[in-house]
């Protein structure tokens, strides 16, 4: 009886390691490819195709209730926040550290005009 008949064959050690190594090569150079690629077709980010937007009313009962609100601006959140009767600021909702939506917070403080900004995820 030959040796292939007698069971499964066995990977040598230099088959094993060459194929080690085509691995290791395979997927240093996927490993490179992949961000340079990524770099020259970035994803398309939709753009905001006008440069006001409608918050509502004045007078909106969320608006006066928790002194600030989420609104649209084309793909990217803006948080509104009151912080007056006629005086209103509008800044990106987009936390920079994690991407996540923030929320406005009233501090305290003796003054009451510092703010501090919470994350909700």
């Amino acid at each position: 009886m030959s040796a292939d008949a007698e069971g499964p064959r066995l990977l040598s050690r230099r088959s094993l390691l060459d194929w080690m190594l085509g691995t290791s090569a395979g997927a240093l150079l996927v490993s490179i490819a992949y961000p340079v690629l990524r770099y020259l077709s970035p994803p398309r980010v939709p753009e905001a195709t006008t440069r006001q937007v409608e918050a509502g009313a004045v007078n909106d009962p969320d608006l006066m209730q928790r002194g600030f609100k989420i609104v649209r601006f084309g793909a990217e959140p803006v948080i509104l926040i009151r912080l007056a009767e006629d005086d209103f600021r509008a800044f990106s909702a987009t936390c920079t550290h994690l991407a996540c939506i923030v929320e406005y917070q009233r501090a305290s403080g003796a003054s009451g005009a510092t703010v501090t900004a919470a994350s909700t995820t």
